[in-house]
């Protein structure tokens, strides 16, 4: 996709790809919440700047990217820790490393596509308690099941996912290397 022309073009694109970069922003240590907010606002962004994007993709990745990046500094600098940020930014300008969290940013679409075909439970609990970081007892709360059903339910995501879960975990070992 070029060019965002029309309205239609970006709700496309948004629709394709807004839980992938929350993904990607939680992969980069960003809470699920304040993640959905950074990818909000990065396609608020492309939005208004749109006539001078040649590949949103691109655009949208290294936004959020560097969203993720500024709030994970700005939450160091809250805590009133004395932290070297080098560690968590050194990659963003290393040629390389965009090529992996590249390679890294496709097994998550396509992991998120396997999960999209989990059958309804499988895909809500294991959605609650991987992306959503909620414990087995709350999924258990809130979905009126017994700790063992959630587990269960758990279970047979990990076992529907595994073989695609090893070779983005193995994508990720390389891309925080």
């Amino acid at each position: 996709m070029p060019h965002l022309k029309t309205l239609s073009m970006f709700r496309h694109l948004y629709d394709e790809r807004f839980n992938n970069l929350v993904i990607y922003s939680v992969g980069l240590g960003v809470p699920y919440d304040s993640a959905k907010d950074l990818v909000q606002e990065c396609f608020i962004k492309l939005w208004e700047n749109h006539d001078s994007v040649s590949n949103p993709v691109s655009w949208l990745f290294a936004s959020v990217r560097n969203a993720s990046m500024n709030w994970l500094k700005s939450e160091i600098r809250s805590a009133g820790r004395k932290v070297s940020l080098e560690d968590i930014s050194h990659r963003c300008h290393d040629e390389s490393s965009v090529e992996q969290a590249i390679e890294y940013f496709h097994k998550v679409e396509e992991a998120y596509d396997r999960l999209k075909e989990l059958t309804g439970r499988c895909k809500d609990v294991f959605t609650m308690v991987y992306v959503e970081k909620m414990k087995i007892r709350e999924v258990a709360e809130e979905l009126e099941l017994s700790e063992n059903t959630v587990k269960t339910y758990l279970k047979r995501a990990k076992d529907a996912l595994r073989i695609l879960c090893i070779s983005v975990v193995a994508v990720c070992f390389s891309f925080w290397l």
